[in-house]
């Protein structure tokens, strides 16, 4: 009746009595793929996507191996302000990427990039119009420039 089940990685440790370790992406997966193998989405076609910070995030799916998709960040660490909001961005992120794309890998780059955002305030981000071009932006940049360098990272 899931399609995606996204709990954070402190979350799914303590699904499975673990109440607290080191970050391990080994373990991670194992967990993952544990929880998947339980029935996840219709036919079991959905996806297990664990959300774990600056690890970034885990998606997998009975169709896809374990994908990890590194947090975005501009190459300057100090743009980041506060965290809060970043995972539920992430989500929302993932959600509009998954309705555009059908693909479980790709909306976890979506959510990469809107976790981005919600890094470099605190609040929400600050949405504009690129009287130019007529861009909308966010923090004065524009979401497609960010989503097409974390696409081209990836490949590399």
């Amino acid at each position: 009746m899931v399609d995606v089940f996204s709990p954070n990685h402190l979350e799914l440790l303590a699904l499975f009595g673990i109440s607290s370790m080191a970050f391990d992406r080994l373990i991670i997966e194992s967990l993952a793929v544990a929880f998947l193998k339980s029935g996840v989405g219709a036919n079991r076609k959905g996806a297990v996507l664990v959300r774990a910070g600056e690890n970034g995030c885990l998606t997998i799916s009975e169709d896809s191996g374990p994908y990890w998709q590194l947090p975005y960040y501009e190459s300057d660490h100090s743009k980041i302000v506060d965290t809060t909001g970043a995972g539920n961005a992430f989500l929302g992120g993932f959600a509009v990427g998954y309705c555009n794309t059908g693909d479980f890998l790709e909306a976890s780059q979506y959510g990469s990039v809107a976790a981005s955002f919600m890094l470099e305030q605190v609040s929400l981000p600050r949405l504009s119009v690129d009287s130019s071009s007529g861009l909308e932006l966010w923090n004065g940049d524009d979401p497609r420039r960010r989503l097409n360098r974390i696409q081209s990272m990836q490949r590399t």
